[in-house]
């Protein structure tokens, strides 16, 4: 008897689905969470003297917007061209071939002593993750089930606006109490964690994984095979894999709706330190906060655009972030001309989650409309001609600002957040095989 109880509870304990793909999530945050630390250390470094002046770019706002620029510019076009070149490699050494980039990055950035070495540093940082980015679209789309994508990309996403909001008091913390130079360390350091987890403890698909047992696997491949589009083949050319979604007008609104999303959050992003400092006049360890609130606001409303994706219906949810981009432009608009310094600082950080909130619903309707094996090639054509456009944003405000004038560039943050919902409003009307109400997941 007691063998027969011990072999119920072992069956028992057998019929429970692993959690592995929650690992996996858990993961892809980490690395996102890193990859955003990396890339937005230099809002907070253009903000301080000593680096402004070890480069020799003290007051030339434009090459200052050119640090960022050159970082998106190599970001968009590694991620058009890298997908379809390293396909065959699977998303796992993809990833990890990408960080070793952010970690070669890293280390020139803490030893340059030359703009140009940031700038060589931070093309190839902008590269390294195009390439793997991408991968995390693709780890999504094999790991998790249609039903959970909208939690699963809220995951992603919301690592991306926490780790902006750590990034200021960080990196600002470092630069205060070693120098600028030892916030690249920290970031060496901090890239071999995800680097270390994407190689020894993921694998490209479910199926592959020792720790994944029959019932986690079941429950993916359940879900994934409810899914409507229909698989390509692997032999197919690019040229096919990108017929498979390239005609498709809802993509390229996506395209250009995440254009807009992103020309708002690369200038607020770039510039939000030196104009609390410079414009408002606050104090460092006062600009260090206000410049972490509009990431701090965006993991709230990415919080609740992940939750109502996946319990409303494509048209409303889109509808809903149509009205969340007219409210961010205005929120600018307003914060340009209020006298007040910290209700200003307030309105910004509004403005950039209202515009924001609206990335992960991006990737679950891209995620919906494209094939699982084109997810990266789709991934890198949205992101590419995405950041390739909004990678002029802190240039052109830097030009703007060059003449005195942080207000001119805040206006044109105000024209892309209305065009971006004129653009959404009449994608929520594009009809998909006659599903207008179904949930997001099923479209």
């Amino acid at each position: 008897m007691s063998n027969n109880m011990s072999n119920k509870m072992v069956d028992t304990k057998q019929s429970k689905p692993t959690k592995q793909r929650v690992l996996l999530m858990t993961t892809i945050f980490l690395g996102i969470f890193v990859a955003y630390m990396d890339r937005s250390n230099v809002s907070v470094l253009v903000a301080d003297p000593k680096f402004l002046n070890d480069l020799g770019i003290a007051g030339d706002q434009f090459k200052i917007g050119m640090i960022m620029t050159s970082f998106l510019m190599a970001f968009g076009i590694a991620s058009l061209v890298g997908p379809p070149l390293i396909n065959f490699m699977g998303p796992r050494k993809a990833m990890v071939l990408g960080m070793i980039l952010w970690f070669v990055s890293s280390i020139l950035g803490a030893t340059a002593f030359t703009f140009t070495t940031i700038i060589i540093s931070r093309i190839i940082l902008g590269i390294g993750e195009g390439v793997s980015y991408p991968q995390s679209a693709v780890y999504i789309k094999n790991w998790i089930p249609p039903q959970d994508r909208g939690k699963a990309n809220t995951t992603w996403v919301v690592g991306q606006s926490l780790s902006l909001a750590a990034t200021t008091p960080i990196i600002a913390f470092i630069i205060a109490a070693w120098g600028w130079r030892e916030s690249y360390v920290f970031l060496i350091i901090a890239t071999i964690i995800p680097m270390y987890l994407f190689w020894f403890h993921t694998t490209d698909k479910p199926k592959d994984h020792k720790k994944v047992n029959k019932e986690e696997l079941e429950y993916i491949e359940e879900g994934l095979a409810r899914e409507p589009i229909k698989e390509i083949t692997k032999n197919d050319t690019f040229k096919e894999k990108f017929l498979s979604f390239g005609g498709k007008t809802r993509f390229w609104m996506l395209v250009i709706w995440y254009m807009l999303m992103n020309f708002n959050g690369f200038g607020i992003q770039t510039w939000l330190p030196t104009y609390l400092s410079d414009a408002r006049g606050f104090s460092w360890g006062a600009m260090g906060f206000l410049a972490s609130l509009p990431f701090i606001f965006l993991v709230f409303f990415k919080i609740m655009a992940g939750w109502l994706t996946d319990k409303t219906s494509r048209k409303a949810i889109i509808i809903f972030l149509s009205f969340s981009a007219l409210l961010a432009g205005g929120s600018i608009y307003f914060a340009v001309s209020i006298p007040n310094n910290y209700v200003a600082a307030a309105l910004i950080a509004f403005g950039y989650a209202f515009s924001g909130m609206a990335n992960g619903v991006i990737f679950v309707l891209l995620q919906d409309i494209v094939p699982a094996r084109t997810i990266g090639v789709a991934h890198g054509v949205l992101t590419g001609f995405g950041f390739f456009f909004s990678s002029l944003s802190p240039m052109i405000m830097g030009y703007a600002i060059s003449f005195g004038d942080y207000d001119t560039g805040l206006y044109l943050l105000v024209v892309a957040n209305i065009i971006a919902a004129i653009i959404s409003f009449i994608l929520s009307f594009l009809k998909v095989k006659g599903e207008d109400d179904k949930k997001i997941e099923v479209t």
